[in-house]
């Protein structure tokens, strides 16, 4: 079953005004605590000024200000996510930074699928053929990952 939801505060860097605002309102519906801001200048104020546990970057920027705010929140220690680009192609992906330790990718993404299952039949009520729309996969898929799943 899925872990409870950690809250964490999130710089959200990302030019494109509907964009940043709808990034800002997932983060907050969330549970997480956000701030988002439009350009490097003021990402950098933030990030030297403020404490967060993520940085979420948009892919649309341009590469200089792109790597430099993934260079300053690496810096501080801040982990880095880019985030999708607006529509802006540049030719970047979105990924999430390998943390220096390592990592374990088997539990990493075991706890990603049970998080999202859990947040889909939560929205859902329950119902695993709409929890199965929500994630893109058929509802037999969806119950055959649940009878896999330890219960906690």
């Amino acid at each position: 079953m899925p872990s409870p939801r950690m809250s964490v505060r999130i710089l959200i860097v990302e030019e494109d005004r509907p964009a940043r605002e709808a990034f800002l309102r997932v983060g907050i519906a969330l549970g997480h605590e956000c701030r988002a801001v439009e350009n490097v200048e003021e990402a950098l104020a933030a990030l030297a000024s403020e404490s967060f546990g993520l940085c979420a970057v948009s892919l649309g920027l341009p590469a200089d200000a792109f790597q430099t705010v993934h260079t300053a929140a690496q810096e501080r220690g801040v982990p880095v996510y880019d985030l999708p680009s607006s529509g802006r192609g540049n030719g970047r992906s979105a990924m999430v930074d390998l943390p220096p330790h390592g990592v374990d990718l088997r539990n990493l993404l075991s706890e990603l699928e049970d998080r999202l299952i859990g947040q889909a039949l939560q929205r859902t009520g329950g119902n695993r053929n709409r929890a199965a729309g929500l994630l893109g996969m058929n509802r037999t898929t969806l119950v055959e990952k649940l009878r896999r799943r330890p219960v906690a």
